[in-house]
């Protein structure tokens, strides 16, 4: 399968590049908090282990990303879809762990370690859709335990929900845990570990034990190393934890909402501003999904994508059911579809005027539109 690969512009990386990692602000953030938290909890819980924090560049190898950590070449997820790919050998990274396979090389090539503790926290970069529980760059706190097991027996699943339970604690104090078996591509035994509490569902944490093949790959022999692989999204979990309802809070500027993000205390509602909803319809590519469609409507809006809040297909149409006239006024061609599309703009801190609104629609629509005609 041939994976579609269309790199960023270096505009488009540089925007990307200069957002912010909360889990190293300078400032207070409930991100930083809970990173904190955990990461507190694993020093004190690990100190027999060698702990490394890393902060890396979070351009990396498609290889690192993706093949030395055993996701499949057909994986839909490697399309220029879902990665943003920045050549066609190099990406933003989709999950921290990209890291993972250099620094196992790096282990591989010294031998004077028995026990360590590698964690990885930092933004990720996905295409997704656009509403308030989604954003493409999320922060991650990823972490993998390799030993030598003549430092002590072979790593083991009671060793991995040791550590769940500690970690699930930690970040969900009061919290009950509902563990499920998750297959995941590196690791084996895998499990996904969601917190509920009254009508909340949260998933916290996905893990593992580590595949044999990965520590091949880096040169290292499953008979002599073994490990756990654990892995958390901390926007969703914030968000959870505090009852946010829109993801864009966590990076408001407005003062009644960013004094609220500087805690884990439960969100207060400011006075929300009126939403402004209106229809589109237009020509895309016949291969585009939600997630091309939200991220050409986020590249048009450009310093107003801060407004967006949430784009919703209410339908598509394939070019050879539409009806001739409807044809010749979108001016479609075979190898595009019709799109239906509810855009919701709503700024955080004021009311946008009509002719602010007006403006924003009409500015983006020959960006979106790939058809030669169509209408707002």
């Amino acid at each position: 399968m041939k994976m579609n690969v269309k790199p960023l512009t270096k505009k488009q990386l540089e925007s990307y590049l200069k957002i912010v990692d909360l889990t190293d602000s300078k400032e207070p953030h409930a991100i930083k908090i809970l990173y904190e938290r955990v990461v507190s909890h694993m020093r004190s819980t690990h100190q027999q282990s060698d702990i490394k924090l890393y902060r890396k560049n979070p351009i990396v190898t498609v290889a690192d990303n993706y093949d030395n950590l055993l996701i499949a070449k057909d994986n839909i997820s490697r399309s220029s879809t879902y990665t943003h790919y920045v050549n066609k050998k190099h990406i933003l990274r989709t999950h921290t762990s990209a890291h993972l396979p250099k620094i196992l090389r790096s282990l591989a090539n010294n031998d004077n370690w028995n026990d360590v503790l590698i964690l990885l926290p930092g933004l990720a970069y996905r295409r997704d859709v656009s509403d308030k529980k989604h954003v493409g760059e999320v922060h991650m706190l990823e972490m993998w335990r390799i030993i030598k097991n003549s430092a002590r027996v072979k790593m083991t699943k009671n060793d991995l929900l040791q550590v769940v339970n500690g970690v699930a604690t930690v970040a969900a104090p009061g919290w009950n845990l509902r563990i499920e078996d998750s297959p995941h591509p590196y690791t084996n035994e895998g499990i996904e570990v969601n917190a509920v509490k009254d009508d909340k569902d949260i998933e916290i944490l996905e893990c593992g034990l580590i595949k044999e093949q990965i520590l091949l790959n880096a040169g290292l022999n499953p008979n002599e190393y073994s490990g756990w692989a654990l892995g958390m999204g901390l926007d969703r979990l914030v968000m959870t934890i505090k009852n946010i309802a829109d993801i864009r809070y966590l990076r408001s500027s407005n003062p009644k909402i960013a004094t609220q993000m500087t805690n884990l205390d439960e969100y207060i509602e400011v006075s929300s501003q009126p939403a402004i909803v209106r229809d589109l319809s237009y020509s895309v590519p016949k291969n585009y999904v939600d997630e091309d469609i939200s991220a050409d409507i986020r590249e048009a809006m450009a310093t107003d994508a801060g407004s967006l809040e949430e784009v919703q297909i209410l339908s598509s149409t394939n070019y050879d059911s539409l009806p001739k006239t409807v044809k010749a006024r979108l001016g479609i061609n075979k190898n595009q579809k019709n799109v239906l599309v509810r855009i919701t703009l709503r700024h955080l801190e004021r009311t946008l005027t009509n002719k602010e609104v007006n403006k924003i629609y009409t500015d983006i629509y020959p960006k979106i539109n790939k058809g030669d005609g169509g209408y707002i």
